[in-house]
């Protein structure tokens, strides 16, 4: 019964558009990892989401995601990511430099994060909302004025159904062609580290009270 819920929990998130109501477009499916892509048709701005099982347990993939500071070793083109403030288990307001190549600006962004989870099926949906100004610009680095997703992490038996969604504005400078390659190999690159960076010894077994795991 169980893993019907999520089943159908996971089929309905992922078709009730949290962006808007215009049509995916399959980009790549390899290794996989599938990404699809769009436009949003209020915005004009490019929205992707990349969708791969992980064999670990939801536990592991937690631990992963609230080491904030491992993010360059998995995130795609991320050079620097750390914590500003954290309240609580389930809000925290991160800051990501991400490299864009020579001769354009890096940019970076700070980014609102906040957890839920479903009771009865263990989905845990981590929501992503850009708060430019929430501190000063970084001299040198173009400040992303729109960022806003989510991941979605969805328990089913031995594995994770991982989704990533993303719609953002680079800012000024960057030419369609590197907004066109990087809609795809952001999604692609940072859900193939994921899958290997989770089955690190440090992320294994442990727990998080304020979770409901399922048993592992």
């Amino acid at each position: 019964m169980r893993s019907w819920l999520i089943a159908f929990s996971i089929i309905l998130i992922n078709t009730v558009d949290t962006v808007d109501s215009s049509a995916w477009n399959l980009s790549k499916e390899d290794d996989g990892i599938s990404v699809y892509t769009k436009t949003d048709s209020k915005s004009g701005l490019k929205v992707f989401r990349g969708v791969t099982k992980v064999e670990t347990s939801l536990s592991n993939l937690v631990a992963l995601m609230k080491s904030i500071e491992d993010g360059p070793n998995w995130i795609y083109n991320c050079t620097e990511a750390k914590v500003l403030s954290a309240d609580n288990f389930w809000e925290e307001y991160i800051y990501f430099r991400n490299h864009v190549r020579w001769p354009f600006r890096d940019r970076d962004a700070v980014v609102h994060m906040k957890l839920d989870q479903d009771p009865l099926t263990g989905i845990l949906t981590i929501s992503m909302k850009g708060v430019p100004d929430y501190i000063p610009e970084t001299k040198k680095v173009v400040r992303m004025p729109v960022m806003e997703g989510y991941w979605q992490l969805a328990p089913v038996g031995d594995h994770v159904i991982v989704t990533y969604q993303m719609m953002s504005d680079p800012g000024k400078g960057i030419p369609d062609f590197l907004i066109r390659i990087s809609l795809i190999d952001y999604p692609f690159e940072t859900l193939s580290k994921l899958r290997d960076r989770v089955n690190l010894p440090k992320y294994q077994n442990l727990t998080f009270p304020e979770l409901s795991l399922p048993k592992e």
